[in-house]
């Protein structure tokens, strides 16, 4: 009888253990969230570890020159060497991030650390002037489920991504364009770097890029909190009539699919 327990065991934890090492994979938790499920051409477009003298100008020059918003998730640490820079991520109509204090892995860690980390950080950002909803998104985009409990005892979500081109491996600009645009469908949220574990004159020309080919593939930006608004209008669907609804919807809503 022992056996049966042991084959699922050696089964189930190597397959555990890719959950938790893949952030593009389903989310196993309502706590995690990687992409929304649409039809519409919309990705919302994020960027990890800065804000970072040099580098975050940069995408913020593009960004403004693409009229595209985006999120980025922001370390406690480099927000308080660069609080100008930071400021002017939300200035111009970009939102924000938490992704913790130091940086650290999360796998292991007591919840104690993990709200430290985030609340450190949720008061900086505060400090400087941000006040709209804070985002969350745990380093390296990994957590157990100490993590996720954590995080359910604080009614907070993870943010992660399905479309990535391992920018901090720093392969091109390429390979970081090609990568993303194979995983990149509607409700994808795009995961890049402004941090130091990439190189500007990589992810700088390769934002430009991807904008530019998904925007003419028919794609929209969307910052993460509206993402979300989308996610939340197809609950509703669901949950209501969708004749009723259909009739209710405006046309500034008209992203919003209708199942038949």
């Amino acid at each position: 009888m022992i056996i049966i327990p042991a084959i699922l065991a050696a089964i189930l934890f190597p397959l555990s253990l890719l959950w938790v090492t893949d952030p593009s994979l389903p989310p196993l938790t309502n706590q995690t969230i990687n992409r929304i499920y649409t039809h519409k051409k919309v990705v919302a477009l994020t960027y990890d570890d800065g804000p970072s003298k040099g580098f975050t100008e940069k995408i913020l020059e593009v960004l403004k020159k693409q009229d595209v918003r985006a999120t980025f998730f922001c370390v406690g640490e480099r927000i308080e060497k660069n609080t100008d820079l930071f400021k002017q991520i939300y200035l111009n109509g970009h939102e924000i991030g938490n992704h913790t204090w130091s940086h650290e892995l999360l796998l292991m860690k007591k919840c104690k650390f993990i709200k430290e980390q985030i609340q450190k950080t949720d008061n900086l950002i505060k400090s400087l002037g941000y006040e709209k909803t804070i985002f969350f998104r745990p380093p390296y985009g990994q957590g157990f489920v100490n993590l996720h409990n954590c995080l359910e005892k604080t009614k907070r979500k993870s943010i992660l991504f399905d479309a990535y081109g391992y920018d901090w491996d720093k392969p091109g600009v390429k390979r970081i364009v090609k990568r993303i645009l194979k995983k990149t469908k509607p409700g994808s949220i795009i995961l890049l770097h402004d941090g130091p574990c990439s190189d500007p004159k990589q992810v700088v020309p390769a934002t430009e890029i991807l904008i530019k080919k998904l925007k003419s593939s028919g794609y929209r930006f969307v910052t993460i909190s509206e993402l979300l608004e989308i996610r939340t209008a197809r609950k509703a669907i669901k949950k209501t009539d969708k004749k009723a609804l259909k009739l209710a919807l405006s046309e500034k809503n008209d992203y919003i699919v209708i199942a038949s």
